[in-house]
């Protein structure tokens, strides 16, 4: 098409036998190579943009541009003539008024070939892009779930799409994808929503957000530190002349000790004032696993309030290790500097040590 009809499809009506047709042009829809232009390397490859290949039907595009107020009554030379040099005057002029027309010629179904017709067509359609739009806004709204994002997707076709229409056949996956393809775009919405593909670095940039946003929320996070295996003498140096002669060399102890685990904490406003209120009486630490594909423990410090128990703080650590848990409750006492209860509830020996340690002198009740 030229320049001066960038605009197809502006107007669309039936054309009229009576009318000066000024350029009338045709368009077959082409394939770069073959029927359609489609890559065969990388990944997820996209082997066509539709399943019409190597299919003769074509479709036939014409484009007419209409003078309504140059229209011929009677078809007469003389006429012709007249109105002819009267619109290239105004259209040298540029004050000729225009109408575009679009007129479109589809083959009948019986000439497409290769490719399902009908309702099996649905079958090999992509998905809507509204629909893609709306998986990013449940992905983002924290839908986790893929059934629970096809009944929202459902519903979405049903009631917003075609609202007061007849809706499309279950059959097509273009209203009604499969579960494949919503889980690669749950995954997809849930990467655009993330600062990096690591976790570790998309936590901290998550963490550094949330403390913009809720500054008088408490974040702590540790990065993950593989383990290191470390030699550990017992008391004397590496020369053997420093050591007496009737002291038998000792065995070095190999340990295995990170240097530094992984350890995200976090408590929030409404938590420290409820630990304060409730906490120095009796305190509560609860393990929960399998909650991440990790498999890391989440531990939760849950008091009794004069309703309920609630939870005042948690954290996840890298190993369920009395140090880590030491560790763990320590950043949480020091935002809770008046933190001191008389009574600890738990059930776990390596939890015992950490509490005791935390808190000397503490009753423990398992």
């Amino acid at each position: 098409m030229s320049g001066q009809q960038s605009s197809f499809f502006e107007n669309m009506k039936s054309p009229s036998p009576n009318t000066v047709v000024a350029s009338q042009l045709t368009k077959v829809l082409e394939t770069q190579a073959g029927d359609h232009a489609y890559r065969t390397n990388g990944a997820g490859k996209l082997l066509q943009e539709s399943r019409k290949l190597n299919c003769p039907a074509q479709a036939h595009m014409r484009e007419i541009i209409k003078f309504p107020e140059y229209k011929i009554s009677q078809k007469t030379e003389w006429r012709c003539k007249s109105h002819s040099k009267k619109l290239r005057y105004v259209i040298d002029a540029g004050t000729a008024k225009t109408e575009r027309w679009i007129n479109i010629h589809f083959r009948s179904v019986d000439e497409h070939t290769v490719h399902p017709t009908g309702e099996a067509g649905g079958l090999f359609q992509r998905i809507d892009e509204r629909l893609v739009a709306k998986i990013q806004e449940l992905v983002c709204a924290g839908a986790r779930s893929e059934k629970e994002i096809r009944r929202h997707l459902k519903i979405f076709v049903q009631r917003e799409l075609y609202r007061g229409k007849k809706a499309p056949l279950k059959t097509n996956i273009r209203f009604y994808p499969s579960k494949v393809t919503i889980r690669s775009h749950m995954y997809k919405s849930l990467v655009k929503e993330r600062f990096s593909k690591i976790d570790q670095e998309d936590l901290q940039e998550k963490v550094k957000l949330w403390r913009e946003i809720s500054p008088e929320d408490y974040f702590e996070f540790q990065p993950y530190v593989t383990y290191n295996e470390e030699g550990e003498e017992r008391n004397g140096d590496d020369d053997d002349s420093s050591r007496s002669d009737g002291e038998e060399d000792d065995e070095d102890i190999i340990l295995k000790t990170p240097t530094k685990g992984f350890l995200f904490a976090h408590q929030m406003k409404d938590q420290r004032r409820l630990l304060e209120r409730y906490g120095n009486e009796i305190s509560m630490l609860d393990a929960t696993y399998k909650t991440t594909k990790y498999s890391l423990p989440i531990f939760f410090v849950v008091v009794k309030t004069n309703v309920d128990y609630q939870i005042v703080g948690s954290f996840v650590i890298q190993s369920e290790t009395s140090d880590s848990i030491y560790e763990a409750l320590s950043i949480i006492k020091s935002w809770n500097p008046t933190w001191n209860p008389s009574y600890f509830m738990l059930d776990f020996s390596e939890e015992m040590s950490a509490i005791g340690k935390l808190f000397p002198g503490i009753k423990i009740l398992s």
